[in-house]
C-alpha cells in the first residue's frame, strides 16, 4: 500500500476544499482505512458546508461512520507527516501511485487464485471464467480531462511556479540546456550556475532560488574537479555544502534493436540517487556520457524526453543538461548536436559562442529558447583568470560632434565622416550611425553621390 500517496492526497484535499469534489469521488474507493473513512468524512463535511477541521471530521468519522478513535488519531497524524506534505505538492502523482498500486494488487490476487486452482482443470477453467466476468462487469476507470470556462480559470487561485533561475527562465521540474562548441567553457559555466543556485546567490544578472544540487560528470578526472571545486569556493567566497558530485557515468536509457524495447535502469538509478540526498537540481555534464541512444533518431529522442519528463514530475527535480554543438558545415550554422526533439521539451536553452567582437577572453551568451519568461536576448561575458565568468562591461560610447566620430580615421589619417540621424523615439540629441548603403564585406568609400554626400 502506498500510504504516502493516500495521506498526501487527503492532505491536499483538506487544504484545498475546492478540489474535494474533483478528486475524492473518483479515487476514494481505492483508498484504505483510515484514509477511506477520512475521505468520506471530508466529502460529507464539504456537502454540508462545514469547515474541514479535526473536530468536525472526528465527529463525522467516529460517530456517524463508526471509525475507532485511535484509528482516526493515527490516520490524522500520518496525514500531517512530512511525507504526506511532500506528496501533497503533486496530487496528480498521488492519484497515479494509488491507481498503480490498486492495479498491481488486483493482478496479484488474480494470480494467487489461479495458482490455487491449477490442481483441478475444471476448477481452473471456472476460476478463469469468474475472473473474466469480474473484469467485464467492473466499471472501467475513465480519466476524464478537466474542462473549465474562462470565468472559472480566471477566478481560481493558481500558484505560480517557483523559478530556479531568473523570472521563470528555468522553473521547478523544468528542463534546461547549456550547449556550446568544444573548449568554450561549458563545464565551468554550468558549475558556476550550480554553485549560485545552491546558495541562492545571483548568477550574472539573474536571481536564483536555493536548491540542493546533484552534479553528474563522467568526463573529467577527480583531480581536475578537486582543483575547480577549490577555485569555485574561492570565487564564491563561501562554502558550498549543497553541491554534491557523482563521478560515475552510466547510460540513462538504452534501446534494444531486436526487441524494440527500452532499458531505463539508468533513470531508475538516477531517481534513487536523487531521492537519497534530496536533490532539487540535477546537472548532467555532458549528456553524451550518459546517453546511449542514436542522437539523430527522432523516435528514440522523443521517448527519452518522455521518460525524463516523468522523472522530473515524480521527483520534483529540475534537470540541466550540458551538451555539445555540431560543427558548422557549408551555410549551416553551429547548433546543438542531435535531433531537434531534444530541445522541444526544454524550458530554457543557453548557447555559448565566441564571436570576433568578444576578444580573446570573451563569450556571447544567447538564450535561443525561453518558454515561460521574457527572453533576455544576448549578453557578453568575460572569462576571468579563475575560469569563471562575469558580465563584460560595455565600453563608453565615443563622442560624436558635427558628424565626426572622435578617434576614427580613414586610410589617409583624416577623420572619417558619418551621416548622423536622430534615433526614432529617443531623447533629443541622441544619435546613431546611419549608412546610406550597405555592402557585405568592407565598406568602400565612393565620392559624388546623388545628393552630394558620401555613400558607403
Amino acid at each position: 500500500m502506498d500510504r504516502a500517496a493516500e495521506s498526501g492526497l487527503f492532505w491536499y484535499c483538506l487544504n484545498h476544499p475546492e478540489a474535494t469534489p474533483r478528486w475524492l469521488p473518483e479515487i476514494g474507493r481505492f483508498l484504505h482505512d483510515p484514509f477511506r473513512t477520512l475521505a468520506r468524512a471530508l466529502l460529507v463535511a464539504h456537502k454540508r458546508g462545514l469547515p474541514p477541521s479535526p473536530e468536525v471530521l472526528r465527529k463525522i468519522a467516529c460517530k456517524e461512520m463508526e471509525l475507532d478513535e485511535g484509528t482516526f488519531s493515527a490516520g490524522w497524524v500520518e496525514s500531517t507527516s512530512t511525507d504526506a506534505m511532500y506528496m501533497a505538492k503533486d496530487p496528480e502523482r498521488c492519484r497515479r501511485a494509488i491507481l498503480a498500486y490498486h492495479e498491481r494488487e488486483y493482478r496479484r490476487l488474480g494470480i494467487v487464485r489461479l495458482e490455487r486452482a491449477m490442481g483441478d482443470d475444471e476448477e481452473y477453467r471456472s476460476e478463469i471464467e469468474r475472473i473474466l466476468e469480474e473484469l467485464r462487469q467492473a466499471a472501467p476507470i475513465v480519466e476524464i480531462p478537466k474542462v473549465e470556462s474562462v470565468e472559472d480559470l480566471e477566478r481560481e487561485l493558481v500558484d505560480a511556479p517557483i523559478s530556479v533561475l531568473g523570472r521563470w527562465l528555468l522553473p521547478v521540474t523544468g528542463l534546461g540546456f547549456i550547449h556550446a562548441a568544444s573548449g568554450m567553457g561549458k563545464t565551468l559555466f554550468a558549475l558556476q550556475l550550480a554553485a549560485c543556485v545552491s546558495r541562492g546567490a545571483d548568477f550574472l544578472k539573474w536571481h536564483t532560488f536555493p536548491r540542493r544540487v546533484l552534479y553528474l560528470q563522467g568526463e573529467l578526472s577527480r583531480v581536475w574537479w578537486q582543483g575547480r571545486s577549490r577555485a569555485l569556493r574561492a570565487f564564491m567566497k563561501q562554502p558550498l555544502p549543497e553541491v554534491h558530485f557523482c563521478h560515475e557515468s552510466f547510460p540513462l536509457m538504452q534501446f534494444n534493436r531486436k526487441s524494440g524495447s527500452y532499458n531505463t535502469q539508468g533513470l531508475r538509478k538516477l531517481r534513487a540517487l536523487v531521492e537519497s540526498i534530496g536533490a532539487d537540481l540535477v546537472v548532467i555534464d555532458p549528456l553524451s556520457t550518459y546517453y546511449d541512444l542514436e542522437e539523430n533518431s527522432t523516435d528514440q529522442n522523443r521517448e527519452f524526453q518522455k521518460r525524463l519528463l516523468d522523472f522530473r514530475r515524480d521527483t520534483l527535480a529540475t534537470v540541466l543538461l550540458v551538451h555539445h554543438d555540431r560543427k558548422p558545415s557549408g551555410f549551416e550554422k553551429a547548433a546543438m548536436r542531435g535531433s531537434s526533439v531534444l530541445r522541444d521539451y526544454a524550458d530554457m536553452s543557453i548557447w555559448l559562442r565566441h564571436m570576433k567582437k568578444d576578444g580573446p577572453d570573451g563569450l556571447t551568451l544567447t538564450f535561443d529558447k525561453v518558454r515561460h519568461g521574457v527572453n533576455p536576448g544576448s549578453i557578453r561575458l568575460l572569462q576571468m583568470t579563475s575560469g569563471f565568468f562575469t558580465i563584460k562591461e560595455a565600453k563608453p560610447k565615443k563622442e560624436q560632434t558635427n558628424g565626426v566620430q572622435a578617434g576614427s580615421q580613414d586610410d589617409d589619417g583624416e577623420p572619417e565622416q558619418y551621416p548622423l540621424a536622430e534615433v526614432e523615439g529617443g531623447e533629443p540629441g541622441e544619435v546613431e550611425e546611419v549608412y546610406a548603403g550597405v555592402h557585405e564585406g568592407m565598406a568602400e568609400e565612393e565620392q559624388g553621390g546623388e545628393d552630394g554626400r558620401e555613400t558607403w
